[in-house]
């Protein structure tokens, strides 16, 4: 199979988002005390913001219920679907604009 040069671009922004996405999890800090482009001071504002805004627990675990409302809130769909329909006319102008110009170019 042939791969037209246009094409490439697909395949290296592929290629270029599956490493990224297997690389953050091990590359971002965990809390406000593991990251190192953070001051003292940034981290402590970090970490009380997180408590007071979030009301977050230190060493909380995720638990099933917390997936199964997370699988179940409206908001995540709405999202997702605006998401899908960016990304359907991002993608979609790339494709029929080199559809375009081959059209131009045979007449």
């Amino acid at each position: 199979m042939v791969l037209h040069t246009w094409r490439h671009i697909f395949f290296f922004e592929g290629l270029f988002t599956v490493l990224v996405g297997l690389i953050a999890p091990f590359a971002m800090p965990r809390s406000p005390e593991d990251c190192y482009f953070l001051n003292d001071r940034e981290r402590k504002i970090a970490r009380k913001r997180l408590l007071v805004d979030d009301e977050a627990e230190e060493d909380k675990n995720i638990t099933v219920d917390h997936v199964k409302n997370a699988a179940l809130n409206v908001n995540n769909y709405f999202c997702a679907l605006g998401f899908f329909f960016i990304n359907i006319t991002v993608q979609g102008i790339s494709l029929f604009l080199v559809w375009h110009h081959r059209t131009w170019e045979r007449t």
